[in-house]
Protein backbone atom coordinates (compact mmCIF):
# COMPACT_ATOMS: atom_id res chain seq x y z
CA UNK A 1 0.00 0.00 0.00
CA UNK A 2 2.92 2.54 0.95
CA UNK A 3 4.23 1.92 -2.46
CA UNK A 4 1.47 2.87 -4.15
CA UNK A 5 0.45 6.20 -1.76
CA UNK A 6 3.95 7.48 -2.18
CA UNK A 7 3.99 8.12 -6.43
CA UNK A 8 0.18 9.32 -5.92
CA UNK A 9 1.02 11.56 -3.70
CA UNK A 10 4.30 13.02 -5.68
CA UNK A 11 1.72 13.29 -8.60
CA UNK A 12 -0.71 15.20 -6.44
CA UNK A 13 2.22 18.00 -5.92
CA UNK A 14 3.64 17.85 -9.32
CA UNK A 15 -0.05 18.47 -10.81
CA UNK A 16 -0.47 21.65 -7.94
CA UNK A 17 2.90 23.11 -9.30
CA UNK A 18 2.35 22.80 -12.61
CA UNK A 19 -0.95 24.24 -12.30
CA UNK A 20 0.03 27.35 -10.21
CA UNK A 21 2.72 27.75 -13.08
CA UNK A 22 1.90 27.09 -16.14
CA UNK A 23 -0.25 30.71 -17.47
CA UNK A 24 0.06 31.31 -20.62
CA UNK A 25 -0.35 28.61 -23.56
CA UNK A 26 3.35 28.75 -24.21
CA UNK A 27 4.42 28.25 -20.75
CA UNK A 28 6.88 25.41 -19.49
CA UNK A 29 4.64 22.36 -18.08
CA UNK A 30 6.68 22.67 -14.60
CA UNK A 31 8.74 25.26 -13.82
CA UNK A 32 10.88 25.47 -10.34
CA UNK A 33 11.17 28.83 -10.72
CA UNK A 34 8.29 31.38 -9.42
CA UNK A 35 6.94 33.78 -12.17
CA UNK A 36 8.20 36.48 -10.92
CA UNK A 37 11.95 35.41 -10.73
CA UNK A 38 11.02 34.37 -14.42
CA UNK A 39 10.17 37.82 -15.18
CA UNK A 40 12.83 39.45 -13.38
CA UNK A 41 16.18 40.22 -15.25
CA UNK A 42 17.34 41.76 -18.26
CA UNK A 43 15.62 41.08 -21.73
CA UNK A 44 16.34 41.88 -25.10
CA UNK A 45 13.51 42.18 -28.11
CA UNK A 46 14.16 39.17 -30.53
CA UNK A 47 10.93 39.90 -32.30
CA UNK A 48 8.86 42.94 -32.19
CA UNK A 49 6.07 44.17 -33.98
CA UNK A 50 3.67 47.81 -33.74
CA UNK A 51 0.59 49.13 -35.61
CA UNK A 52 -0.08 51.97 -34.95
CA UNK A 53 -3.01 55.53 -35.75
CA UNK A 54 -1.75 58.63 -34.80
CA UNK A 55 -3.56 62.33 -34.75
CA UNK A 56 -0.87 65.25 -33.95
CA UNK A 57 -1.81 69.08 -33.26
CA UNK A 58 1.87 71.09 -33.38
CA UNK A 59 1.48 74.86 -32.46
CA UNK A 60 4.68 76.39 -33.89
CA UNK A 61 4.93 81.33 -33.59
CA UNK A 62 1.07 81.06 -33.12
CA UNK A 63 -0.48 79.00 -35.76
CA UNK A 64 -1.65 75.40 -34.92
CA UNK A 65 -1.77 72.50 -37.74
CA UNK A 66 -3.02 69.09 -37.63
CA UNK A 67 -1.90 66.32 -39.39
CA UNK A 68 -2.74 62.02 -38.95
CA UNK A 69 -0.64 59.09 -39.86
CA UNK A 70 -0.83 55.56 -39.53
CA UNK A 71 1.65 53.20 -39.78
CA UNK A 72 3.98 49.85 -38.74
CA UNK A 73 7.45 49.15 -36.56
CA UNK A 74 9.02 45.68 -37.34
CA UNK A 75 11.99 44.33 -35.93
CA UNK A 76 13.68 40.76 -36.39
CA UNK A 77 16.89 40.34 -34.82
CA UNK A 78 18.66 43.46 -34.60
CA UNK A 79 17.12 44.78 -38.57
CA UNK A 80 14.26 47.22 -38.37
CA UNK A 81 11.68 48.44 -40.60
CA UNK A 82 9.11 51.67 -40.19
CA UNK A 83 6.49 52.15 -42.79
CA UNK A 84 3.91 54.92 -42.52
CA UNK A 85 1.63 57.06 -44.48
CA UNK A 86 0.86 60.71 -43.20
CA UNK A 87 -1.80 63.15 -44.19
CA UNK A 88 -1.63 66.40 -43.20
CA UNK A 89 -4.98 69.28 -42.82
CA UNK A 90 -4.98 70.12 -46.46
CA UNK A 91 -4.86 66.43 -47.37
CA UNK A 92 -1.55 65.97 -48.85
CA UNK A 93 -0.27 62.29 -48.28
CA UNK A 94 3.56 61.54 -47.72
CA UNK A 95 4.39 57.71 -47.08
CA UNK A 96 7.90 56.87 -45.64
CA UNK A 97 9.95 53.60 -45.25
CA UNK A 98 13.19 53.41 -43.62
CA UNK A 99 15.26 50.30 -42.74
CA UNK A 100 18.20 50.09 -41.01
CA UNK A 101 19.57 48.39 -37.26
CA UNK A 102 18.51 48.83 -33.62
CA UNK A 103 17.80 47.57 -30.81
CA UNK A 104 14.90 46.93 -27.61
CA UNK A 105 15.91 46.15 -24.23
CA UNK A 106 14.19 46.00 -21.21
CA UNK A 107 15.09 45.06 -17.47
CA UNK A 108 12.54 44.02 -14.46
CA UNK A 109 13.96 44.74 -11.41
CA UNK A 110 12.78 42.41 -8.17
CA UNK A 111 11.59 45.61 -6.42
CA UNK A 112 9.13 45.90 -8.76
CA UNK A 113 11.04 48.92 -11.03
CA UNK A 114 11.70 48.20 -14.72
CA UNK A 115 13.59 50.48 -17.40
CA UNK A 116 14.32 50.27 -20.87
CA UNK A 117 16.49 51.17 -23.66
CA UNK A 118 15.43 51.35 -27.69
CA UNK A 119 17.72 52.86 -30.46
CA UNK A 120 17.71 52.73 -34.04
CA UNK A 121 19.07 54.07 -37.43
CA UNK A 122 18.30 53.71 -40.92
CA UNK A 123 17.97 55.45 -44.24
CA UNK A 124 15.04 55.51 -46.76
CA UNK A 125 12.39 57.51 -49.02
CA UNK A 126 9.68 59.64 -48.23
CA UNK A 127 7.37 59.86 -51.25
CA UNK A 128 4.85 63.21 -52.03
CA UNK A 129 2.71 64.03 -54.90
CA UNK A 130 5.42 61.54 -57.06
CA UNK A 131 8.34 63.01 -55.84
CA UNK A 132 10.78 61.16 -53.52
CA UNK A 133 13.24 62.69 -50.92
CA UNK A 134 15.89 60.53 -49.46
CA UNK A 135 15.74 60.16 -45.60
CA UNK A 136 18.03 59.22 -42.80
CA UNK A 137 16.51 58.78 -39.31
CA UNK A 138 18.29 58.07 -35.84
CA UNK A 139 16.24 57.33 -32.95
CA UNK A 140 16.91 56.96 -28.93
CA UNK A 141 14.74 56.62 -26.11
CA UNK A 142 14.18 55.04 -22.58
CA UNK A 143 11.61 54.82 -20.13
CA UNK A 144 11.23 53.94 -16.39
CA UNK A 145 8.41 52.99 -13.72
CA UNK A 146 6.94 50.36 -12.02
CA UNK A 147 5.60 46.71 -13.00
CA UNK A 148 3.17 44.68 -11.51
CA UNK A 149 1.53 41.00 -12.18
CA UNK A 150 -2.26 41.90 -12.57
CA UNK A 151 -4.89 38.83 -11.06
CA UNK A 152 -7.02 36.48 -12.96
CA UNK A 153 -10.80 37.56 -14.07
CA UNK A 154 -13.06 34.63 -14.43
CA UNK A 155 -13.31 32.66 -17.74
CA UNK A 156 -10.47 35.92 -19.40
CA UNK A 157 -7.35 35.77 -17.76
CA UNK A 158 -5.63 33.45 -14.90
CA UNK A 159 -4.04 35.04 -11.76
CA UNK A 160 -0.21 36.37 -13.32
CA UNK A 161 -1.06 35.80 -16.92
CA UNK A 162 -1.40 39.90 -17.18
CA UNK A 163 1.69 42.12 -16.68
CA UNK A 164 0.99 45.91 -15.57
CA UNK A 165 3.74 47.92 -16.96
CA UNK A 166 3.08 51.93 -15.12
CA UNK A 167 5.44 54.16 -17.24
CA UNK A 168 6.78 57.26 -14.64
CA UNK A 169 9.17 58.57 -17.04
CA UNK A 170 9.96 58.54 -20.64
CA UNK A 171 12.94 60.71 -22.99
CA UNK A 172 13.22 60.14 -26.63
CA UNK A 173 15.29 62.10 -29.27
CA UNK A 174 14.45 61.35 -33.31
CA UNK A 175 16.74 63.17 -35.61
CA UNK A 176 15.64 63.36 -39.55
CA UNK A 177 17.58 64.36 -42.15
CA UNK A 178 16.02 65.12 -45.45
CA UNK A 179 17.74 65.59 -48.90
CA UNK A 180 15.20 67.18 -51.09
CA UNK A 181 16.08 67.29 -54.92
CA UNK A 182 16.65 70.61 -56.58
CA UNK A 183 15.78 72.47 -52.55
CA UNK A 184 18.75 71.27 -50.04
CA UNK A 185 18.29 69.27 -47.11
CA UNK A 186 16.17 70.01 -43.95
CA UNK A 187 17.08 68.34 -41.05
CA UNK A 188 14.39 67.84 -37.84
CA UNK A 189 15.16 66.92 -34.04
CA UNK A 190 11.61 66.14 -32.02
CA UNK A 191 12.55 65.76 -28.56
CA UNK A 192 10.17 64.12 -25.97
CA UNK A 193 10.64 64.31 -21.90
CA UNK A 194 8.09 63.16 -20.15
CA UNK A 195 7.16 62.52 -16.30
CA UNK A 196 3.62 60.78 -15.51
CA UNK A 197 1.73 60.28 -12.51
CA UNK A 198 1.27 57.11 -11.41
CA UNK A 199 -1.48 55.15 -13.32
CA UNK A 200 -1.53 58.27 -16.26
CA UNK A 201 0.48 56.05 -18.67
CA UNK A 202 0.05 51.95 -18.24
CA UNK A 203 -0.08 49.44 -20.58
CA UNK A 204 -1.29 45.84 -19.99
CA UNK A 205 1.00 43.27 -21.20
CA UNK A 206 -0.84 39.63 -22.09
CA UNK A 207 1.77 37.25 -21.13
CA UNK A 208 1.60 34.29 -23.90
CA UNK A 209 5.22 32.54 -23.29
CA UNK A 210 6.89 32.53 -19.85
CA UNK A 211 9.89 30.32 -19.86
CA UNK A 212 13.15 30.63 -18.31
CA UNK A 213 14.69 32.33 -21.25
CA UNK A 214 11.88 33.43 -23.48
CA UNK A 215 9.08 35.68 -22.76
CA UNK A 216 6.08 36.32 -25.13
CA UNK A 217 3.53 38.83 -24.96
CA UNK A 218 1.10 41.28 -26.71
CA UNK A 219 -1.07 44.86 -26.10
CA UNK A 220 -3.10 47.29 -27.29
CA UNK A 221 -3.75 50.55 -26.23
CA UNK A 222 -3.74 54.09 -26.13
CA UNK A 223 -1.54 57.32 -24.89
CA UNK A 224 -1.11 60.59 -25.59
CA UNK A 225 2.91 62.08 -25.48
CA UNK A 226 3.75 65.76 -26.06
CA UNK A 227 7.07 66.99 -27.67
CA UNK A 228 8.90 69.72 -29.22
CA UNK A 229 10.35 69.87 -32.66
CA UNK A 230 13.16 72.09 -34.07
CA UNK A 231 13.41 72.14 -37.65
CA UNK A 232 16.16 73.50 -39.68
CA UNK A 233 16.17 74.95 -43.59
CA UNK A 234 18.69 76.86 -44.55
CA UNK A 235 19.90 77.73 -40.88
CA UNK A 236 16.89 78.98 -40.16
CA UNK A 237 15.62 76.57 -37.28
CA UNK A 238 11.27 76.84 -36.56
CA UNK A 239 10.40 75.26 -33.22
CA UNK A 240 6.76 73.49 -32.72
CA UNK A 241 5.32 71.80 -29.76
CA UNK A 242 3.01 69.06 -30.58
CA UNK A 243 0.68 67.04 -28.88
CA UNK A 244 -0.24 63.23 -29.86
CA UNK A 245 -2.81 60.81 -29.24
CA UNK A 246 -1.87 57.44 -30.27
CA UNK A 247 -4.03 53.90 -30.38
CA UNK A 248 -1.41 50.97 -30.83
CA UNK A 249 -0.91 46.77 -30.64
CA UNK A 250 1.89 45.43 -30.02
CA UNK A 251 3.61 41.54 -30.45
CA UNK A 252 6.55 41.11 -28.80
CA UNK A 253 9.26 38.23 -28.74
CA UNK A 254 11.82 38.85 -25.59
CA UNK A 255 14.84 36.35 -24.83
CA UNK A 256 17.73 36.36 -22.06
Amino acid sequence: MKKIILPIAALLVLSAVSTSCKKGDGDSFLSLRSRKARVTGEWKATKFEEKNSESTTSTSSGNTTTSSSSGTIKLEGDKFTVSMTETNENGDVTTINVTGTGTLVLKFEKDGTFSNTRNFSGNGTAVNAGFSTDVQLTSDGSSSGTWTFLTGVEKDFKNKERLLLNTLAEKEKNNTTATIPFIGTVTSTEEKDNVYLAGENTETWIISTLKNKLMEVFTSGKSTEKSTTTTSFAGTPTVSTNTVNSEFNRTATFEQ
